[in-house]
């Protein structure tokens, strides 16, 4: 007999993602499914003994915007497994908090059609960027706080100021101290969110078993660098030669696998920029599903690779028998044009701010370096001194805004480049659409 009362439990101390999925799965297998998590306390329902179980993933996220009913959700971006684990229809997600995902399920486990190796792929990404963000939000924090200590310090012990300043100077040095103190909180918020994703992909990665990461004895082939509508073309035609993809690693590695000539169809969509707010502010929430995303609920495509670069997630590759149907995300052929050319023109509108951007951080650099730069050498009495506060902060803000015009510069030639591929994804479905339609035209004539 199923108990009717609820009760809510500390995890264990010092839990990593695979430690809490197998306490999680342990009180499931005593008939108590978690169905809600606050901080490190799990609140669980009662169910049937061995009825449910609890799957635990490293996630990457936006940060959920607005209140009330206005509040936009946090939207998943990586890796596939959390994705996966999000659009599957027999799964219940219940929380995305802490860096990572937990959700139950039912029946078949969901993960079971994602090949290792793709999944490995998502969490060795996960730790290489979280370690990337991890030291520049240190960076960040670090050269915030230094920033702060020297300005107090020449301020408090070396810059005498008249009387009649003295109270608008203390209410302006409060609103600096004040937007310091809001800079090094978000940072930390930042820092805290980067360690823990990347701490429960590591978590996860180890414990990988690596037999099944070693590659069998199939063929290997290099091939880096591939946009969606070339990979898909040239997956294609080896599946129609005899040779299925089997796995890919994320980056150039795409293992295949002897098969009968046709034997497997193969398909590769979009997901991830374009279907995700490229900017957090004037940007709406998407109303329409990224074709891979729509893939991934279709419970016999097989999920045999994934590709991260650049950006989080860019394509999914899928693979099914052929003797089971076309493979194809769920719709018409029309509405997955418009969902390509929507995301497309959304991604278009992005690029115009990405421009922008880039060009008044090359504008300021400008005039940094011609202006701001030598004024502070010229008044420093010791040239290129550190430690003068004026020197210091000119140069500091030189490397910064150089590196925002690399960021975006990079940024806007690969968003540039993924517009094309949207937009040739969306061609191809429209032409699929005019052929059926010209086919059930031709066979109403005859």
């Amino acid at each position: 007999m199923i108990p009717s009362t609820t009760q809510t439990l500390r995890a264990p101390g010092g839990s990593g993602a695979v430690a809490l999925e197998a306490w999680l799965n342990q009180m499931a297998d005593q008939g108590w499914i978690v169905t809600s998590v606050r901080g490190n306390r799990f609140t669980f329902e009662p169910v049937e003994r061995g009825e449910s179980h609890v799957h635990v993933e490293p996630v990457n996220q936006t940060f959920g915007l607005g209140r009330g009913r206005s509040k936009r959700p946090p939207i998943l971006l990586s890796p596939v497994s959390a994705l996966l684990l999000s659009n599957d229809p027999n799964t219940r997600v219940v929380s995305t908090g802490g860096g990572r995902l937990i959700a139950t399920w039912t029946g078949t486990d969901p993960l079971a059609r994602l090949h290792p190796v793709a999944r490995a792929a998502g969490y060795r990404t996960l730790v290489r960027d979280g370690r990337i963000a991890v030291w520049v939000y240190v960076g960040l924090l670090a050269f915030t706080v230094a920033l702060a200590g020297w300005v107090a310090f020449i301020f408090g012990g070396f810059v005498p100021l008249p009387t009649g300043f003295l109270g608008p100077f203390i209410v302006f040095l409060t609103l600096c101290v004040l937007l310091v103190a809001a800079m090094m909180a978000g940072l930390v918020a930042l820092l805290r969110t980067a360690s823990a994703v990347t701490g429960a992909a590591a978590d996860r990665l180890r414990a990988m078993d690596r037999a099944v990461l070693v590659a069998s004895p199939r063929t290997v082939v290099n091939a880096g660098g591939l946009g969606t509508p070339e990979c898909l073309q040239w997956l294609q035609q080896q599946a129609a030669q005899g040779w299925a993809l089997a796995s890919f690693d994320g980056d150039s590695g795409y293992e295949f696998e002897a098969t009968a000539p046709g034997e497997y169809l193969v398909d590769v969509e979009t997901a991830g920029l374009g279907f995700i707010p490229t900017y957090v502010v004037a940007s709406e929430p998407s109303s329409w599903l990224a074709p891979g995303d729509a893939l991934l609920a279709v419970p016999d495509a097989e999920i045999v690779g994934v590709s991260y670069r650049p950006f989080g997630v860019r394509w999914i590759a899928f693979r099914r028998p052929a003797s089971q149907g076309p493979l194809t995300p769920p719709g018409l052929p029309s509405q997955i044009a418009g969902s390509y050319g929507a995301a497309a023109a959304r991604l278009r509108a992005a690029l115009g701010r990405t421009t922008g951007g880039l060009i008044t951080m090359a504008c300021l650099l400008v005039l940094v370096v011609a202006l701001l730069l030598p004024a502070a050498l010229f008044l420093a009495s010791d040239g290129l001194d550190l430690s003068n506060p004026a020197v210091l902060t000119s140069v500091a803000l030189t490397a910064l805004l150089v590196f925002q015009v690399i960021n975006l510069g990079r940024q806007r030639f690969f968003m540039r480049r993924h517009v094309d591929e949207l937009q040739r994804c969306a061609e191809r479905y429209d032409a699929l659409s005019l052929s059926q339609s010209l086919g059930g035209l031709g066979s109403l004539l005859a």
